[in-house]
C-alpha cells in the first residue's frame, strides 16, 4: 500500500511539473534563448554570469523597469520577461535556485575546479547587488503575495551570498595553510 501511495505521489508531481524544469509561459523562469545561453555556458564562472543576467532581467520586470532591447539582445536573450511583480519574483527565485543547483553539481564533479573561485566571486557580488535591488523593490510592493515572494527572493539570495562567502573564506584559509 505504501508503495502504491508513493507511486501515486510521484506520478502526480510529474504530471504537474514542467518537462525541463523551466516553462515558457507568462512568469516562467527561462525563455528559449536564455536556455540556449545556459547550455552554451559550460564553464561554471560563465554559467554563473549567465544565470545572474537572467535573474537581473526578472528583477527589472518585477520593478517595472524593462529596458528596450536591441534586436541583437532580443535575439540572444529572447523577449523581455513580463508578468506581475509576484510572478517575476517567483521566476527570479527559480533562477537563483537553479543556479545554486548548477554550482553544487559543478563542485561535486570537480571540487578543485580553478574556475569555481571566480564563479563564487561573481555570485557574491551579484547577490549583494540583488539584495540591494530587492530591498528597494520592497518599498513599492504592498500585496500579501508580492511581499511573500519578495521575502522568499531575499532569503534565497542571502543563502546564495552566504554560500559564496563561505566558499571564498574556506579557499582563502586553504591558500594560507
Amino acid at each position: 500500500m505504501r508503495r502504491l501511495l508513493l507511486l501515486f505521489a510521484v506520478a502526480l508531481s510529474l504530471a504537474f511539473a514542467p518537462a525541463n524544469g523551466f516553462g515558457q509561459g507568462r512568469g516562467d523562469a527561462l525563455t528559449e534563448q536564455e536556455g540556449n545561453r545556459v547550455r552554451e555556458a559550460q564553464d561554471i564562472d560563465w554559467r554563473v554570469e549567465v544565470f545572474l543576467k537572467i535573474a537581473d532581467r526578472r528583477l527589472d520586470a518585477a520593478a517595472g523597469q524593462v529596458p528596450k532591447l536591441s534586436a541583437k539582445d532580443e535575439e540572444k536573450w529572447g523577449p523581455s520577461p513580463s508578468g506581475t511583480p509576484e510572478e517575476m519574483l517567483r521566476a527570479y527565485i527559480r533562477v537563483i535556485d537553479e543556479l545554486e543547483s548548477k554550482i553544487d553539481d559543478a563542485y561535486e564533479r570537480n571540487p578543485g575546479n580553478p574556475k569555481m573561485k571566480k564563479a563564487m566571486e561573481k555570485l557574491r557580488k551579484g547577490a549583494e547587488d540583488n539584495l540591494a535591488r530587492l530591498k528597494q523593490l520592497g518599498l513599492t510592493l504592498s500585496a500579501r503575495g508580492e511581499q511573500a515572494a519578495l521575502e522568499s527572493a531575499y532569503e534565497i539570495t542571502r543563502h546564495a551570498q552566504d554560500g559564496a562567502t563561505d566558499y571564498l573564506a574556506r579557499e582563502s584559509r586553504n591558500q594560507t595553510e
